[in-house]
């Protein structure tokens, strides 16, 4: 199907979730020593709430504001991508935007008919640019980007990109390169690896 956007060997990412499974979905709480003051008792509140479920992706300068959907695994191993080209897939199994940890988005290159998918200009973004998630609770977290990759189809880190890491990031995954006919999919995978940035929260 030419609209495949990441597959991988089913023992191989199963791994991969495996690992990821064990992570908390919470930061612990902070107790502060003593009875705290207003602005720590805020402070304590903030960082005890868990990020909510993706549902919107901004990324300013590529002009893309579209729904996200959580996907997971298919039988094959492979994972899933949205059912539509102008949306992006969070990878449910993992972690969610804004927890420590790799959250990964895929999203279409194009559509069957050809036409334009959300990340069809992922390639033009460049080191600094934000990306923006919204959460189901309507709170806003950016991020910045930090690099951009293309992979073989045989050579994707797998590891870098759902595997554990420190800090909160964010990568996102599409096809690119050529179209291989015989393959029905492009022969490279293009991943953005960003991070968040702490100082930017905004509530709904």
């Amino acid at each position: 199907m030419r609209l495949s956007v990441y597959y991988v060997p089913a023992t191989t990412c199963l791994a991969t979730v495996l690992a990821l499974a064990g992570f908390p979905r919470s930061v612990s709480p902070v107790v502060p020593a003593g009875p705290p003051a207003p602005a720590e008792v805020l402070l304590v509140k903030q960082r005890t709430i868990p990020p909510g479920t993706p549902v919107r992706l901004q990324i300013p300068s590529l002009s893309v504001d579209a729904p996200v959907v959580p996907v997971r695994l298919t039988h094959a191993g492979a994972m899933e991508v949205p059912a539509f080209a102008d949306t992006a897939g969070w990878f449910a199994p993992g972690v969610r935007p804004g927890e420590s940890g790799n959250a990964v988005l895929a999203g279409h290159l194009d559509a069957m008919d050809g036409s334009p998918g959300i990340f069809w200009s992922l390639h033009r973004l460049h080191t600094g640019d934000a990306l923006t998630v919204q959460d189901d609770a309507g709170t806003k977290l950016r991020f910045h980007v930090e690099n951009i990759q293309s992979y073989a189809m045989d050579d994707v880190p797998l590891q870098r990109i759902f595997g554990s890491s420190t800090g909160a990031r964010l990568n996102l995954v599409t096809c690119y390169g050529k179209w291989n006919k015989l393959k029905e999919t492009y022969d490279r995978r293009l991943v953005v690896y960003a991070s968040l940035d702490p100082h930017y929260s905004r509530q709904p």
